[in-house]
């Protein structure tokens, strides 16, 4: 918990003195920082790097399960994202690009920063950290004292509380009053919170991070990549992510069972 509490103060520090999105494009700062202090404290602590999941899986579930099923339920929900746009009348595109640029554009090196590769390698790297500290190392001490479901709940609650910074950030600077601030940050902890509770399933069932990491940076690579867009600008991404949790859960019994037969 007190490493937890340091990363969480170095978060709030990043969030609203150095702002290290602004200049990356990423929270990208205290991500390394903190990813450095989960494996120092993994190293001194005797417990390795192996006891906190960064140990061998099976490279099926990673392919299936990282990569594969994120990709379909994201597909998924983008299609009915779309669909529901449309039967609304407006008249949504979908679209491929970072910042302005199409990908296309983005391998010439028209824009001379690269940004896929940035978001590729920063994704990577958010995902990494976030996954060895909640489920990693937080995870992997709560059910010392209690069953691993019951922590699994509790890392995934901390790890909702752990995206409030976003909200509280933009009615900090006047982006939104309080009451949009509130609500906004009410769902988004809940997205977060539930996709927490799948990545911990994930590492319980499969013993390892690297389900959960691919599964993650793919999610979160994805939604900077891909977007629906509409003439008023915005497509409604709360809608979108609250779904794709929804869907996410709900195939949890499906990944039990896949796990146990890749486990042998």
């Amino acid at each position: 918990m007190l490493i937890l509490a340091l990363c969480f103060g170095l978060r709030i520090a990043d969030v609203f003195l150095i702002r290290s999105d602004e200049w990356f494009g990423e929270l990208i700062l205290s991500k390394v920082v903190g990813l450095s202090i989960v494996i120092a404290y993994a190293i001194w602590s005797g417990h390795g790097l192996d006891r906190i999941g960064f140990r061998k899986t099976s490279f099926t579930s990673v392919i299936w399960i990282g990569f594969g099923l994120t990709a379909a339920v994201m597909a998924a929900t983008f299609l009915v994202q779309f669909l529901f746009l449309r039967a609304q009348g407006a008249d949504p595109n979908f679209s491929v690009g970072i910042q302005g640029f199409t990908l296309a554009q983005q391998a010439e090196g028209q824009n001379g920063f690269l940004p896929f590769t940035r978001i590729l390698v920063f994704n990577l790297v958010n995902a990494t950290m976030e996954e060895s500290l909640f489920r990693g190392l937080l995870l992997t001490h709560l059910v010392v004292t209690m069953s691993r479901m019951r922590a699994n709940v509790v890392q995934a609650l901390l790890f909702g509380l752990w995206h409030i910074v976003w909200p509280l950030r933009a009615f900090y600077d006047g982006e939104m009053a309080l009451g949009a601030a509130m609500s906004y940050g009410a769902g988004y902890m809940l997205v977060a919170t539930m996709m927490g509770f799948a990545w911990g399933c994930f590492f319980i069932w499969f013993r390892s991070l690297w389900v959960g990491i691919f599964a993650h940076a793919f999610q979160n690579i994805a939604l900077n990549v891909f977007q629906i867009t509409t003439a008023a600008g915005a497509s409604g991404l709360a809608l979108f992510t609250t779904l794709e949790a929804l869907v996410f859960v709900a195939l949890l019994p499906l990944v039990f069972g896949l796990s146990k037969r890749w486990r042998g």
